[in-house]
């Protein structure tokens, strides 16, 4: 049974008075562009959800493992059902959904009614607290062609963990050092798969995994310092460590990482005050190589309705381009367990639920 430590991330603070010592160069996305079309999420093996560990699992469906990552959750139209038949997504369990997303970094939903956006915040907020930004709990991710940052246009998004760089008002409302744990993503309106804005995904928790203890080591102790040069998703330097304690889980990793990113709207800068700029730019060079890399790399093309859970910690993502031709509609919420709370604290003890933890 794991241990759960505070809802904290692994925001690090820089001593007063240090100076940068190294500036990462231009964004190379050479090893971005070698891969981008060639890792689809394929639908692999159908598993027997009995084989989960779950408390409760919804009638009507079927489990299917992605490859290389991932879980399908597909609904089965009855017997007496026209498959065009709405019907509305099973509410699942707190812990099954959250289980789910640790283990198979992200799960998908197919075959119900798409959710209207209070049917999503409802649905969300069986998850945890709801991220309030100043526009509120749901992102409504349409390109625009005049947009005034890079999440509202049509360029591509870097690998990246949600909540980063926050801006000063997220800080004040759930702590300096608190990420949300989970992503919900319910598509309104998906591009076809030639018009591109795929979501993509690298799972860290299989590269570390698969890393040397000497890599680990070396990730451990690199901290980077990211900025953007805009305040609405943060205006101030942020540090963190490569790898550093799961938030949640003790005894687990997790590995953050963000590349230099040139935008025509939110350039992000990657500085080091402990590396020279060889030195930090032979790392990155390493480091965007080992993400793109088709073991832990995959891109998923979204279809209308989809309804998308996924967990900030064990996996980074991202965006591939979209055509300015063609129309794209997410919603996205953003989920705590708990702000300034123990995992104990917002989740085991509610209703005296005893489900099983996470392995």
């Amino acid at each position: 049974m794991a241990e759960y430590v505070e809802c904290r991330d692994v925001y690090k603070e820089v001593d007063e008075g240090m100076e940068v010592k190294g500036i990462a160069t231009k964004y190379n996305p050479e090893y971005e562009d070698a891969i981008r079309g060639k890792s689809d999420v394929t639908i692999g093996e159908e598993i027997d959800p009995s084989t989960l560990g779950l408390e409760f699992v919804p009638g009507n469906c079927k489990f299917f493992k992605l490859e290389p990552f991932g879980l399908l959750i597909r609904r089965i139209v009855g017997e007496d059902e026209d498959e065009n038949t709405e019907k509305p997504v099973p509410v699942f369990k707190k812990q099954t959904l959250i289980k789910l997303g640790f283990t198979f970094r992200f799960v998908i939903c197919k075959g119900w009614k798409s959710l209207e956006p209070e049917e999503f915040i409802e649905f969300a907020s069986h998850f945890g607290y709801l991220v309030e930004w100043n526009f509120g709990p749901i992102l409504q991710l349409i390109p625009q062609h005049k947009a005034s940052n890079f999440v509202m246009s049509y360029e591509g998004l870097p690998i990246h963990w949600d909540l980063m760089l926050p801006p000063e008002y997220i800080e004040e409302r759930y702590g300096v050092d608190a990420v949300c744990s989970y992503q919900l993503f319910q598509c309104v309106k998906a591009p076809t798969s030639e018009e591109g804005g795929r979501t993509t995904f690298v799972n860290t928790t299989k590269l570390l995994e698969q890393a040397s203890d000497e890599q680990i080591e070396e990730w451990e102790n690199t901290r980077l310092t990211y900025s953007l040069d805009t305040e609405y998703f943060g205006g101030k330097d942020r540090t963190y460590a490569m790898v550093s304690e799961h938030p949640l889980v003790k005894g687990k990793k997790i590995f953050r990482f963000h590349p230099p990113w040139e935008s025509q709207f939110n350039p992000v800068h990657v500085k080091s005050y402990y590396k020279n700029d060889e030195e930090l730019n032979s790392l990155l060079d390493k480091n965007i190589k080992l993400l793109f890399n088709k073991d832990y790399y995959v891109e998923y093309n979204w279809e209308d309705g989809d309804l998308f859970f996924s967990d900030n910690s064990s996996c980074l993502h991202g965006r591939t381009p979209i055509d300015p031709n063609s129309f794209r509609h997410v919603m996205r919420i953003q989920i705590m367990h708990s702000p300034k709370l123990t995992y104990e604290d917002s989740f085991l003890q509610d209703n005296n639920n005893n489900d099983e933890n996470y392995n």
